[in-house]
């Protein structure tokens, strides 16, 4: 089976956010690539520079037509703009199926993918992850909807 990667990709400071909007995108063999957008810290040693050229970086490796930053503040949604060739940004703040419908790739129904905390369900690919990280989790279910696989949680 072949996975294509979607012509977004999603930089999210929101677990929770990026779940909803990416569950519009998901479809069988494609996936939609969630990268959790970088924190302001330790700017001074360049750490915050460095969480930023590895976003864009990911974000370079997969091309996208449209990059959506999620719940980004400012400060990191301009440096992630300022190191990146010209593509196209959209600056998303809130849900808003209503401008999310205009974009490439969107499905109209949202694709949930369910996630089993105790057992495996299914004799099936399973996709993996540590309970608690929300991002993880997102990233999880999106690999998953794409290969077809269910998503197991285990504890920390």
């Amino acid at each position: 089976m072949s996975i294509v990667l979607s012509k977004i990709a999603i930089v999210s400071g929101d677990a929770e956010l990026a779940e909803l909007i990416s569950a519009h995108f998901r479809a069988p063999r494609v996936y939609v690539a969630v990268i959790g957008a970088p924190t302001i810290r330790l700017e001074e040693y360049g750490v915050f520079q460095n969480d930023c050229i590895r976003v864009t970086n990911a974000i370079k490796a997969h091309h996208p037509q449209l990059v959506l930053l999620v719940a980004c503040p400012d400060k990191i949604a301009d440096t992630i703009r300022e190191s990146l060739p010209p593509i196209d940004f959209l600056d998303i703040k809130s849900y808003n199926i209503t401008e999310l419908s205009c974009l490439v790739g969107f499905r109209k129904h949202a694709v949930d993918v369910e996630v089993s905390y105790l057992r495996p369900r299914r004799h099936r690919h399973i996709v993996a992850v540590e309970k608690g990280d929300a991002m993880a989790l997102v990233i999880a279910r999106n690999l998953a909807a794409a290969c077809g696989a269910d998503v197991f949680c285990f504890p920390k």
